[in-house]
């Protein structure tokens, strides 16, 4: 069905056309695009480390410590100069990860700030070029605030969605591929236990989605309304 004052039937749409258009943005940035898309990996890799170390820790450092000396032992207890070492190792192991990750998102911040904002500039060119050549009969079935909302709140949207949106969807989804093979190598049992609550957590996040969906478009009529109200006044002095 049709909205109110549109022509585009939203069922109609292909999501998937929708997509690869607004990436399409991305092409006269192609470098920058990749560079970025390419930290995001790295994120997602060294994001994966920490927990192993953390195992190998208690496993290969602090149990054995415990083992070794048993529930006899009363006060300060002074370990083996080889689990100090591993300790050493793994603190060391554990603030270049830190460090490592803070310059990566530092730059993958830098790169996906710039990216967006010529993406930004570069919708709003393509948009304002495009009001212009419309008929005055266009502007008197359409309110100034909804436009206002298409040129500025929208564009940085779909900013948004191309540079951090997606990004972080990829992050996301690679960490839990990374953390659901790493499960099942270690133990598939344990692995598949923890699976179970997936079905529902899948059954929830549809759900949610289309009753997000909703809400969303709520909101944006209000904005545009808000942003019309809002011009109408300035206009009225």
């Amino acid at each position: 069905a049709l909205r109110a004052g549109s022509k585009v039937c939203p069922a109609c749409i292909k999501k998937s056309e929708t997509f690869w258009r607004l990436f399409s943005y991305t092409r006269p940035y192609k470098k920058a695009a990749v560079f970025g898309f390419c930290l995001t990996l790295m994120m997602t890799a060294v994001g994966l480390l920490p927990p192993q170390l953390n195992r190998y820790l208690i496993d290969d450092v602090i149990v054995p410590v415990i083992m070794e000396r048993g529930s006899e032992f009363e006060g300060v207890v002074t370990p083996r100069a080889e689990f100090v070492t591993m300790l050493g190792w793994v603190v060391l192991g554990l603030l270049s990860i830190h460090f490592s990750r803070m310059l990566i998102n530092g730059l993958r911040s830098y790169t996906l700030g710039w990216l967006g904002q010529r993406i930004t500039y570069d919708l709003q060119t393509e948009i304002f070029s495009y009001l212009q050549l419309l008929s005055l009969s266009f502007y008197s079935q359409h309110s100034t605030g909804r436009i206002m909302t298409r040129v500025t709140s929208d564009t940085e949207r779909m900013r948004g969605f191309i540079t951090t949106g997606f990004q972080d969807m990829v992050i996301a989804v690679l960490t839990l591929l990374g953390i659901g093979a790493i499960l099942f190598w270690m133990n598939w049992e344990l692995a598949l236990l923890a699976l179970i609550p997936t079905p529902i957590m899948l059954a929830i996040t549809l759900f949610y989605r289309k009753r997000i969906h909703w809400v969303f478009h709520t909101i944006w009529r209000r904005i545009s309304a808000l942003n019309s109200q809002l011009v109408s006044k300035m206009w009225r002095g």
